[in-house]
């Protein structure tokens, strides 16, 4: 059993803001270089590698 994540898998952040938690698709995290939480604030995706 392999524990790489899977493509379809959500993916879960904080916002540094108000750490609100945040969850977006791993297609966008994988893409996009920002992400914005429900009160608005927008901040940068950290990818790990």
């Amino acid at each position: 059993m392999s524990d790489e994540p899977k493509k379809d898998d959500p993916v879960e952040l904080r916002c540094p803001k108000c750490r609100e938690k945040v969850t977006i698709p791993r297609e966008q995290a994988d893409t996009a270089m920002h992400a914005r939480c429900s009160k608005g604030h927008e901040f940068e995706i950290a990818r790990a590698i």
